[in-house]
């Protein structure tokens, strides 16, 4: 990797830091607030989905959706059609917690970026499409 590539990947790690820090519950850690909102976004997962989109194995994810059952912030449902299987939802109050803490990373955002000059938020909005498409590779 050359120099100059470091610079902006460096850049994206420190502010990711600082998003995930605004508002962070002590009582999450980063990988089950990853599930919570993958579940707001998404809705209902099996085990095995959620493993997939959070790119971890199952145990580790049945570790990290166990621990969230037992602070209340999401459920298992069995499925109607199927006893066998099992859907992971969240309950109202991880719904709550996860959008609370999206609003406030929001507003944060929101007002580092008001305070850049116009250019630079016209700038910023043009290189978004990249940077999503990094992020989703």
């Amino acid at each position: 990797m050359s120099f100059e590539w470091q610079d902006p990947r460096l850049s994206i790690q420190r502010l990711s830091r600082h998003i995930q820090l605004t508002n962070d519950p002590a009582d999450v850690t980063e990988s089950q607030r990853n599930v919570l909102s993958t579940l707001d976004l998404y809705g209902p997962q099996s085990l095995n989905s959620l493993s997939h989109h959070e790119r971890v194995t199952a145990p580790t994810m049945s570790r990290a959706v166990n621990s969230l059952a037992l602070a209340g912030l999401v459920t298992r449902v069995t499925a109607k059609d199927d006893s066998r299987k099992l859907r992971i939802e969240l309950t109202p109050k991880g719904r709550q917690m996860v959008r609370s803490a999206r609003q406030q990373r929001n507003a944060w955002f929101a007002e580092k970026l008001a305070a850049l000059p116009a250019e630079q938020q016209e700038l910023l909005k043009e290189v978004t499409p990249i940077l999503q498409s990094l992020a989703n590779d």
